[in-house]
Order: C-alpha cells, then structure tokens, then sequence
C-alpha cells in the first residue's frame, strides 16, 4: 500500500482539481493506496471539502489539527497516520504534478529508499528564487547526509 500525504492550508480553490488529478493519475501506481490530507488549521472551506472527499472516496483520509501548527508539522502528523508501505508527501497547490508520482513509485520498487523531485523552474520572483538557492546551499554545507540541491517535499 502507498500513503500520499498532503499538507492543506486553505487550498479550497485547488481541492476538487487537486482530487481529480490524484483519481485520474492512481492506475499507474499499480498498488493500493491512501491520500492521507492534514487540514493545517486551514479557515476557508478547505475542511469540508476534505470530509466530503473522505465521504465520497475511501481512499482519502483526513487528519485534522486544532490549529495552523505549519507545513512541517502536519507533515510529520500525516507520517504518524500513514499505514502505506512507501510514503510519498507533496503539496496540496498543484505544484507537485500527482501524474509524476509513478515515477517516483518505479525508483521505490527497483530498491531506492528515498526518491527526491528536483525542480527545473521556479516560478517565484528573482529575489525569493535567490533565497531558495541560498538556502539549499546552506542546508547542503551543514547537513550530514547528501540533499539535491532544489529538491522539495515532492518526495
């Protein structure tokens, strides 16, 4: 079984695509699955689309916490929850591409136990493109294990 996990923050515009895309894009994975969504503390309708997904759809779990605790939080929350052999986390605004996500699965089942996305293109402005790339370096040089530079939660 796979455990997709989804931090959502008030991405009530993006769910019901956001949906069809994960639906359209599941035979390629070629196992059983969960879409574990943590609600962040989201404050727009983000939260009953969820439940009405969970309702409609066996395969979409919700985890709901108190509060916006932050995106690193709920992941660790959709961790905690997940029951899946392989977990895969990405973003709940599209700009992780679900229709991917198979190939992330083909590394995992040749034996890889971490698959990481690596970004061609930043859509940001030049100045937060800068501290991205400042960042991954910084992280890079003080890190004791090897992460691609522009890699990002679509893991």
């Amino acid at each position: 079984m796979i455990s997709i996990i989804i931090p959502i923050f008030n991405e009530a515009e993006n769910l019901p695509l956001l949906r069809e895309r994960l639906t359209a894009a599941s035979p390629a994975w070629r196992d059983d699955y969960e879409i574990v969504l943590v609600d962040d503390g989201s404050t727009d309708e983000s939260s009953r689309l969820m439940r009405a997904m969970a309702e409609e759809d066996a395969h979409f779990t919700i985890v709901t916490l108190s509060r916006n605790f932050g995106h690193q939080a709920a992941v660790s929350a959709g961790l905690q929850c997940a029951k899946g052999d392989a977990v895969v986390i990405m973003d709940g605004d599209l700009q992780d591409p679900p229709e991917e996500l198979h190939r992330f699965l083909d590394k995992w089942r040749e034996g890889y136990h971490v698959v990481y996305a690596i970004r061609r293109n930043r859509k940001e402005n030049v100045l937060k493109r800068a501290a991205y790339a400042s960042f991954y370096r910084i992280l890079q040089a003080i890190s004791d294990i090897h992460i691609p530079l522009d890699s990002g939660d679509f893991c």
